[in-house]
């Protein structure tokens, strides 16, 4: 794959970037069902080979500011589901182990190859109640290692009542997880200074996570409402400086986040309707840095709305309309409004066979916005597209 496009990961238009990637996939799956359950296990290998330039204009290779990388990856997983008696047992796990093959600029950090692994357990009980509604009871836990770092012991808490009526059901859900993850090579081994600064210190990132959903069924039409509270720790963001005007700076920062979403789905003959919305709330903390603008974490839709529309004509016709309305966190870096309408629309063709040919004719930003998702990146217009799809 070869992409451009100015600022495309520094975020300055000045910068007419290129990405150059060649990779190489190889994955294997097997899923297999029984009365009581399931078991699904699986392989892959990746390789990957990636030439960057932020000045496509310059012809660099094999030196310091080249950018370019070699990476390979293999990991093994599994997963399933088991009913013991009137437990249901969920479990899961993966072994990782990636290297970092050649680099002419992640050269900084303590190690070029790391080993992950992980395993999650988590049992529920059913308890049948004297009105018909069920009370499900889930507990366990997921134990994530890896060689270059420590150990984290990450819980699941979950209790849910599911009640039905003549009309449909309704479930309630509580639950609190964590989760972790490790920060990658481009954060890690970056130099500390320049155009991706690094920090080889950063370690294990860690979330939190309190949640209260219902959810209601009809048949013809669904919905769901949740409101949470998550805690983030120590989260690898890309950060900007005025001082350094064309650099950005892996930091560690501590978010607490609070959030609701709603979404409601209804289907007839020839129309499904669906519409969402979203809203977050995020407060920030990066220590001791000095950060006037973030790339990802704090770059987030405060408000966001969406309604999606499918309609079916003639024996193998679809009509797709997507809208969505977004108010974006203010960001320095973003020229332009922090607000925007988006609509795309797509008219697809499906063959006589279910599982057979289909075309579809795209249009996306029909309304040529100019907004920035990824601060101080030129956005892409309204741009046309073909696509066909083939399944056997």
């Amino acid at each position: 794959k070869f992409y451009g496009w100015p600022g495309a990961y520094t975020g300055f238009a000045s910068l007419p970037e290129t990405d150059d990637t060649q990779t190489t996939l190889v994955m294997l799956n097997q899923r297999r069902v029984s009365g009581s359950g399931w078991f699904e296990y699986g392989a892959f290998y990746r390789h990957l080979e990636d030439d960057y330039d932020f000045n496509r204009n310059d012809v660099e290779s094999g030196t310091p500011g080249s950018f370019e990388h070699e990476t390979r990856v293999v990991a093994l997983g599994f997963q399933g589901a088991q009913r013991v008696g009137r437990i249901d047992w969920r479990y899961g796990g993966q072994v990782t182990k990636d290297e970092l093959v050649r680099s002419t600029d992640l050269t900084n950090g303590y190690f070029t190859d790391r080993t992950y692994t992980t395993l999650t357990v988590v049992p529920s009980f059913d308890t049948d109640l004297a009105n018909g509604s069920v009370l499900t009871w889930r507990a366990g836990l997921t134990v994530d290692h890896s060689n270059r770092d420590d150990t984290e012991v990450s819980p699941l808490i979950g209790l849910s009542l599911d009640r039905s009526d003549a009309a449909g059901s309704t479930l309630w859900a509580l639950e609190y997880a964590a989760t972790s993850q490790l920060p990658g090579y481009t954060a890690l081994n970056s130099n500390p200074t320049g155009l991706f600064g690094g920090n080889p210190d950063l370690g294990r990132e860690k979330a939190r996570q309190l949640s209260l959903s219902v959810t209601r069924d009809t048949g013809d039409w669904q919905a769901r409402a949740t409101l949470f509270s998550r805690e983030d720790e120590d989260l690898v963001d890309w950060t900007f400086a005025t001082g350094a005007p064309f650099a950005r700076q892996a930091n560690p920062v501590d978010i607490d986040v609070v959030g609701f979403e709603a979404f409601v789905t209804r289907q007839w003959n020839n129309v499904d309707i669906a519409a969402g919305f979203t809203w977050l709330d995020k407060d920030s903390d990066y220590g001791d840095a000095q950060v006037d603008a973030s790339f990802y974490a704090l770059n987030f839709a405060r408000q966001r709305a969406t309604l999606a529309l499918r309609y079916r004509f003639g024996d193998r016709f679809e009509l797709h309309l997507d809208n969505e309305y977004r108010r974006q966190e203010d960001n320095p870096l973003r020229v332009g409004d922090d607000s925007t309408y988006l609509a795309s629309a797509s008219l697809v063709w499906n063959g006589a066979a279910a599982d057979g040919f289909s075309v579809a004719l795209i249009a996306d930003n029909l309304t040529d916005s100019e907004f920035q998702p990824f601060p101080g990146t030129p956005a892409a217009g309204r741009q046309y597209s073909v696509s066909a799809r083939y399944n056997w």
